[in-house]
């Protein structure tokens, strides 16, 4: 826990322990720092935004940068926070801003979201550890593709079919993104189809569409870090609201970078990526047309169609017809100019396979 002021500080520190938590209070950003070099093992922190030294935003992207990961829970004093201040947040996957004084059961909420992310993503390093072995003999990458993107063409090279082993590492691991998914967990399967699908329309060779369904299925691993309260909200996000989900994209792809694994190598990317628009509209970092992975592009057209035919708390579930006029026309809200249109229409030919998965997906 850092916080400046001595008192709440100390406040704070005594209603945790009476929490059966164990805080580290530290009066300063070099005290935090000497903590978190002593204590290893720390993987949660209530942090104070308006520190003496730097920000507490400051703070954690000086942490990430030395690969350092902190699930944050973030104070301020400010009576309101601006969207600025919350769309810093959702950038470092920040689980909450409370304002103080500070409300105890938003407080024990949000850190339970906190440790519960740091164990998941515990969990999640085991299995890299596990998935980071030696890589088997190399076979040439075809010419043609090489140009796509680095990490594609480094599935195809460094591997060949997954193996058994792997297969139940990757599945434990989609596991982990199923807690944030519809309620059966199909969700993340599906589009995994989905993807490996579109990558054979377009041609790329087998085992690469094996392995961008694989990654793709670990799509929105981010959202679990992303609050019930907002998964579960039957109406619109607020603006704030929107920025801490939105976060999910920065969350998942810290879960999933840093492994010499390809799969999880591509995870990563899709993560981050899968919310980019072809037409530069898209978020977190606004990339535009091919500047946008290919393994990001395959999926965000294929989460969009099977987030249009589902059930959720906020709208309707459409049927096949209606998804596919949304993609192709429009909605006001999505429109064609979000996806690559090579994608879009080879999408286009195959929609009928599109729809088969959805409607017979009783072997997922």
């Amino acid at each position: 826990m850092i916080e400046d002021d001595p008192n709440v500080g100390e406040f704070l520190r005594d209603f945790l322990q009476e929490s059966s938590y164990t805080p580290i209070l530290c009066h300063g950003v070099r005290q935090a720092l000497d903590a978190l070099s002593a204590n290893p093992d720390i993987h949660v922190g209530l942090v104070d935004i308006h520190l003496t030294s730097m920000t507490g935003f400051d703070l954690l992207e000086h942490l990430k940068a030395q690969g350092t990961a902190l699930e944050a829970v973030m104070m301020t004093g400010r009576s309101s926070c601006s969207p600025d201040l919350w769309r810093q947040a959702g950038e470092l996957g920040v689980h909450d801003i409370l304002q103080k004084p500070i409300d105890h059961g938003r407080l024990l909420a949000a850190l339970m979201r906190a440790v519960h992310a740091a164990g998941q993503r515990q969990r999640i390093v085991c299995l890299q550890n596990r998935l980071d072995q030696p890589a088997g003999p190399a076979s040439p990458v075809p010419a043609s593709l090489a140009p796509a993107s680095p990490l594609l063409a480094t599935t195809v090279s460094q591997q060949g079919d997954l193996s058994q082993a792997e297969s139940i590492l990757l599945e434990r691991l989609v596991a982990c993104a199923r807690l944030r998914d519809d309620g059966t967990g199909a969700h993340c399967q599906r589009v995994g189809r989905y993807v490996r699908l579109l990558a054979d329309e377009i041609g790329l060779p087998s085992a690469q569409s094996e392995r961008l369904g694989w990654a793709a299925m670990l799509h929105d691993l981010g959202k679990i870090g992303v609050p019930d309260r907002l998964i579960n909200k039957p109406g619109l996000l607020s603006p704030e609201e929107m920025t801490i989900m939105r976060g999910h994209a920065a969350i998942g792809h810290g879960l999933l970078e840093g492994t010499q694994h390809p799969v999880l190598q591509l995870a990563a990317e899709i993560a981050l990526s899968h919310h980019e628009h072809f037409d530069g509209s898209g978020y977190p970092q606004g990339l535009r047309g091919e500047d946008i992975p290919l393994s990001a592009r395959l999926t965000a057209l294929c989460d969009v169609y099977d987030a249009l035919r589902m059930q959720r708390p906020y709208k309707a579930r459409l049927d096949h017809q209606a998804a596919l006029r949304v993609l192709l026309q429009g909605d006001g809200y999505s429109c064609p100019q979000h996806f690559d249109p090579v994608l879009l229409a080879a999408f286009a030919r195959i929609e009928q396979q599109f729809a088969r998965i959805f409607d017979h997906d009783d072997d997922l």
